[in-house]
């Protein structure tokens, strides 16, 4: 439990991401977005906040996807491996009621999560040091529309 609350004075509840969020809610959290991508029904936003960059997707005027990564002092585009404080931090911040479980996979290069209500989604990217929250309902409209582009792209071979 001290761990857990050492974890929450190292890294203040109000600077991490969250899910379920409005635009309005990251400005005041992150200040203005500093790059916008509209995409039919959802809007990225990036924000940077501190040594993190964030990239919010904002669909049915709500944060339905989040990526953050810690940026590396050494190289443009590298990011840094997260400590377990910052873990921690970002995995609560983004589990409303439920409790975040490790999903058991043979990949060596992602991890994986889901929320017990299995409302939520997590990925970590080894390589880049990226993580990735989204909501069940965003991951499976993501699904469906690269699953419709894919079949359009391959129409006519």
């Amino acid at each position: 439990m001290l761990k857990y609350v050492a974890c929450l004075c190292l890294f203040p509840y109000a600077a991490t991401a969250r899910i379920g969020e409005t635009l309005q809610q990251c400005e005041s959290r992150y200040g203005p977005s500093t790059a916008l991508k509209i995409e039919a029904e959802t809007a990225v936003y990036s924000f940077t906040k501190g040594p993190y960059s964030i990239a919010a997707t904002v669909w049915k005027g709500t944060v339905h996807s989040l990526l953050i990564s810690k940026r590396s002092g050494h190289a443009v585009g590298i990011s840094q491996e997260l400590t377990e404080a910052e873990w921690e931090t970002f995995f609560e911040a983004n589990r409303g009621q439920s409790l975040w479980i490790k999903k058991l996979t043979d990949s060596k290069n992602y991890g994986f999560w889901e929320l017990s209500d299995q409302s939520r989604k997590a990925v970590y990217e080894l390589r880049t040091h990226i993580l990735l929250f989204t909501t069940r309902e965003y991951s499976a409209k993501s699904a469906s529309d690269k699953a419709a582009l894919d079949k359009a792209t391959l129409r006519g071979f």
